[in-house]
C-alpha cells in the first residue's frame, strides 16, 4: 500500500503537479471510470461540474490524518483538485506552515481573516488557498480544506483566491498585536502572529 507523506503531497500541490500523479490518489489514471473503480464517490452532474472524492489517509511524523481527497470534473475534463480535512484531531496551520517553510520556497504569502478571527486563509504563492479554523478563542487553528486556482479547463480560474479577497479581510501579522489579541482572548490568533512573525511570514 501506498503511505502518502502530507509534506509530499502539499509539495507537489504548491508545485501543480499533482494532477500528474495518480498514485496520490490511488487510481490508475485520471478517468471517471478510474475514480468509481477505486471507491470515489461522485457528487454533482457528470454532464457539468462534479467531482470525485474519497477518504484517504496521509501521514506527518507518524501521526495519521484523514484527508478528503476531491478530483474535479467539467462535463468529460479533468479541471483541478482540492483536499479537505476533518476538525479532530486534524492538521495544525502552524505544522502546514513549517512544511512549507522546510521546503525552502521563496516565500509569497498573504494571510486573510474573518471579522471575529475564528477562520481565515492563506494564500500561497498567489494561487493555493489553505483555509482554516478554530471552535474556541483559545484554540489552535487546523487546516479545513486547500484548493487552488490552477484550472486545467480554464472555466473556474482565480475562484479560490476570489472567493476568499471578497469575504474576508486581509491581514499583515504585526508582533505589536499580540498583547491585544491575548487581552481580547484571542490566544490561538495570538500565538499565530508570534509564531509567524519570529519565522518572517508575516504577509508577502
Amino acid at each position: 500500500m501506498h503511505t502518502l507523506l502530507f509534506g509530499k503531497v502539499f509539495s507537489l500541490y504548491l508545485d501543480g503537479v499533482i494532477m500528474e500523479r495518480p498514485d496520490c490518489f490511488g487510481v490508475n489514471g485520471f478517468s471517471s471510470f478510474d475514480f468509481v473503480a477505486a471507491g470515489y464517490e461522485l457528487v454533482g452532474d457528470e454532464d457539468e461540474f462534479h467531482f470525485y472524492e474519497k477518504m484517504r489517509f496521509v501521514f506527518h511524523h507518524k501521526r495519521c490524518h484523514g484527508v478528503v481527497f476531491k478530483y474535479y470534473f467539467y462535463s468529460s475534463e479533468g479541471s483541478g483538485c482540492g483536499f479537505g480535512f476533518g476538525v479532530k484531531p486534524g492538521i495544525r496551520l502552524k505544522t502546514l506552515l513549517k512544511v512549507y517553510l522546510a521546503l525552502g520556497r521563496s516565500q509569497s504569502v498573504k494571510f486573510y481573516f474573518s471579522d471575529d478571527k475564528s477562520d481565515g486563509a492563506v494564500i500561497f504563492d498567489e494561487e493555493v488557498v489553505v483555509r482554516f479554523g478554530q471552535q474556541r478563542k483559545r484554540d489552535d487553528y487546523v487546516v479545513v480544506t486547500i484548493e487552488s486556482d490552477l484550472d486545467k479547463v480554464g472555466v473556474l480560474m482565480g475562484v479560490a483566491t476570489g472567493a476568499v479577497m471578497e469575504t474576508m479581510n486581509s491581514y499583515v501579522l504585526d508582533l505589536n498585536d499580540v498583547g491585544v489579541a491575548r487581552r481580547h482572548g484571542f490566544l490561538g490568533f495570538s500565538r499565530l502572529i508570534k509564531f509567524c512573525c519570529l519565522r518572517g511570514m508575516q504577509s508577502f
